[in-house]
């Protein structure tokens, strides 16, 4: 039952939490208040989220205590816990909750309320070993347990686990679970000037007033909490603290670099670095580029404090070829933010319910990582079963639905790019305005667009197309009807390797005709398909390019000059 003679304070009726540690607390505090006897707490931030539950926990009017298989119980001072001689050595779980369940059934008037903060206790109830500890441990978090106790010996267990979630038997009400927020931008902010504080500051060693002076210049702050957003309060330290000392500065490149390699431990996640040369890789969608670069400024200091909203990103429809996943890659560079492709089928998993679970959590994960771009590339594969009446038990209906909250609802930074080849496989829900920011269509290139993609191409491979007189219209001409893919490889595979195998001389002109008059095009032998797409999507979707200025056929949603 509710302590309901445990009034409100001020702070707790007015006073929002400043961060989102003290907002979790804050839900700690009403659960206890509402005593809830059972949390199970995932967090790989085990110091700062005990900092967070010690003030929540008094507030609630218990006292914190910690249990672990080395110290066994103590104080929050540190102080071991003794003088009942029921106790048995720290190592022993079970004679833990044997401790916490005499001290809830004790006789006295005199409170005695407090929360067991249990550090290693998750190992303790795995499997047949754990079997026994799980029951006894059910056994104390049933209504007529913990909760039913006396107001005077209240008694509460909070579990601590790196990453894991509760075994099946506890997750069916009996454990709160609660997933641990990671710094936000305040405490990364706090970290950074308790970091600098200590720093020496003398005549022949002025490193406090130097990095100061730094975080001074426009941006410099902004941009190193920015990039260390996503990382725990302890990585966040050490990441600092080694930039400091090597570099005498804050060096937001080894803040991302730290980033890459959480996301290198997720096996559905593939971390890009930004892409050097950033759109100038990428020929024509001048539309899109434009649009893309535009939506950074809604992440600056100026627009959190316009509270202007996020953008959520964007889907980009077209055929093979044409550029999608090169746009995402780019878009990194463009933004200088780390690039992160997420693979949705490697979450799949065989049960009802379960791919949901797996693509939460890495949604969560996505969350915590800031400031990030995120790539999901071809997704109507990864969801068709959920629209093709597929016999996969509902496992593609789950990541559908898991997708679709995410995107309606997330509040984390994240820019979301999607490509799709064929949108007809998509349920129409999937695209409707509020999930993303804009739905592109991206065809064929056109003309104006084959020249801008031969001189990138070159260009990418380091050559100058002026220097070596290469004749650009030419090209375009020759490779009307080619994806941007197509022409990319004419030249730097088929066209390259000619001039080098003729005793490695320059590329010409003649050589990319040559070899792009030896290409099939996906036009040839796709067109019925491609010609559908542009007809289903005309209207619909955001002409990725400009026109041509002169053109002699006009086809659905883009200016082409077949």
């Amino acid at each position: 039952m509710p302590d309901n003679n445990l009034p409100a304070t001020k702070d707790d009726t007015v006073r929002k939490p400043d961060t989102r540690g003290q907002q979790a607390g804050a839900d700690v505090t009403l659960s206890l208040r509402a005593r809830c006897a059972g949390f199970w707490i995932i967090s790989r931030d085990e110091a700062r989220t005990e900092q967070d539950l010690i003030p929540a926990i008094a507030k609630a009017g218990y006292t914190p205590h910690f249990w672990d298989i080395a110290a066994g119980a103590v104080e929050v001072s540190g102080d071991a816990i003794r003088g009942d001689t029921d106790y048995n050595p720290p190592e022993d779980p079970d004679a833990m909750l044997n401790l916490i369940d005499k001290r809830s059934k004790a006789r006295t008037t005199r409170p005695d309320r407090n929360v067991w903060i249990m550090r290693d206790f998750g190992p303790w109830i795995e499997g047949a070993a754990g079997a026994l500890t799980r029951r006894r441990l059910r056994n104390m978090l049933r209504p007529d347990g913990l909760s039913g106790t006396p107001r005077n010996t209240a008694q509460a267990i909070i579990i601590l686990s790196a990453g894991d979630p509760p075994p099946t038997e506890l997750s069916n009400g009996e454990l709160t679970v609660i997933d641990w927020p990671l710094p936000d931008r305040t405490e990364i902010g706090e970290i950074l000037s308790n970091a600098i504080e200590v720093l020496p500051d003398t005549d022949s060693q002025p490193l406090k007033t130097k990095v100061l002076g730094l975080l001074k210049k426009p941006g410099v702050r902004d941009a190193a909490i920015d990039a260390a957003v996503g990382l725990s309060s302890q990585e966040v330290q050490t990441t600092l603290a080694r930039s400091l000392i090597e570099n005498g500065s804050i060096d937001v490149s080894a803040i991302a670099a730290e980033k890459k390699r959480l996301i290198d431990q997720e096996p559905a996640m593939e971390y890009f670095a930004p892409r050097p040369g950033g759109f100038g890789n990428v020929g024509g969608l001048d539309v899109f580029k434009e649009w893309a670069v535009k939506q950074k400024i809604a992440y600056s200091p100026e627009a959190r404090a316009y509270n202007l909203k996020l953008p959520k990103g964007a889907m980009l429809l077209g055929t093979s070829g044409c550029g999608k996943s090169l746009l995402c890659q780019s878009l990194g560079a463009e933004w200088n933010w780390p690039v992160v492709r997420l693979d949705i089928n490697a979450l799949k998993g065989k049960y009802v319910g379960e791919s949901e679970s797996r693509l939460r959590g890495i949604f969560s994960k996505i969350d915590a990582l800031g400031q990030v771009i995120v790539y999901i590339d071809e997704v109507e594969k990864a969801l068709e079963g959920a629209t093709s009446g597929s016999a996969d038990g509902g496992v593609s209906a789950d990541a559908l639905g898991a997708i679709l909250t995410w995107m309606q609802d997330r509040r984390g930074q994240a820019f979301v790019l999607m490509t799709a080849n064929d949108a007809s496989k998509l349920p129409p829900e999937f695209l409707r305005k509020g999930r993303f920011d804009e739905v592109w269509w991206i065809d064929l290139p056109t003309r104006a667009e084959r020249v801008s993609i031969a001189a990138a191409t070159l260009r990418v491979n380091g050559r100058d197309a002026e220097k070596l007189g290469i004749d650009l219209h030419a090209v375009s001409d020759a490779t009307n009807g080619f994806t941007g893919a197509e022409i990319a490889a004419a030249i730097e595979h088929d066209a390259m390797f000619a001039a080098f195998a003729d005793g490695a001389r320059e590329i010409t002109t003649d050589d990319i005709l040559t070899a792009a008059g030896e290409v099939i095009p996906l036009m040839k032998t796709m067109g019925d398909k491609m010609n559908r797409l542009r007809e289903a999507w005309s209207g619909r979707a955001k002409p990725a390019t400009r026109p041509d200025s002169a053109t002699t056929k006009v086809t659905a949603g883009r200016v082409l000059d077949l």
